[in-house]
């Protein structure tokens, strides 16, 4: 369990998105401090609390999948991912978060179609150019996936990953990239 006081805080923010559970700022901030203690269970059986009690709040529906993520359950991440696509596809975070799900259990051709429709919506949102490009990579379809790392890196110059994966699959094309978790 986390510090003295942080069940108090949990308490605190469960009652105020009891009040106004549509406040998307309550329910992130509920889900923080469920997730700074680890009690990723206590969170999901609270938030299943709030979407069973108002199936249309996305914010509600995000912070589940983000509690299953860390949780371990990631088919019912990517469940939940799913559903907060349906509900809001404006929500921009929702396609890095499932692409990223897929990344990690190895569904390349599932990441690159949600990067697609997220780049789609959010042609500026970096990092849904990084997942597409590891993704394609993966996929060995190189040239492509250089063309989303330098789109990356067009919009965040910063990126020195997406220059070391560029470099890596000129060098080898038969490389395959590893994803930093």
């Amino acid at each position: 369990m986390g510090a003295p006081g942080q069940g108090r805080l949990v308490e605190a923010y469960r009652e105020l998105a009891e009040r106004n559970p549509k406040d998307r700022y309550v329910l992130h901030w509920l889900l923080m401090a469920y997730l700074s203690q680890k009690a990723y269970v206590d969170g999901i059986q609270e938030f299943l609390k709030l979407v069973t009690a108002d199936s249309t709040n996305d914010q509600a529906m995000m912070c589940l999948a983000v509690l299953y993520e860390k949780g371990g359950y990631h088919d019912e991440a990517i469940r939940s991912y799913l559903r907060v696509l349906e509900m809001n596809p404006n929500e921009e975070l929702v396609y890095l978060f499932l692409s990223t799900r897929y990344i990690v259990k190895g569904e390349y051709d599932n990441a690159v179609t949600v990067c697609r429709s997220g780049i789609e919506r959010f042609p500026r949102a970096e990092r849904l150019h990084f997942n597409l490009g590891f993704s394609l990579a993966q996929k060995q379809v190189f040239d492509e996936a250089i063309t989303a790392f330098e789109k990356e890196i067009e919009i965040s110059p910063q990126c020195s990953e997406a220059y070391f994966n560029i470099d890596v699959i000129k060098r080898n094309k038969t490389a395959s990239l590893q994803m930093k978790r």
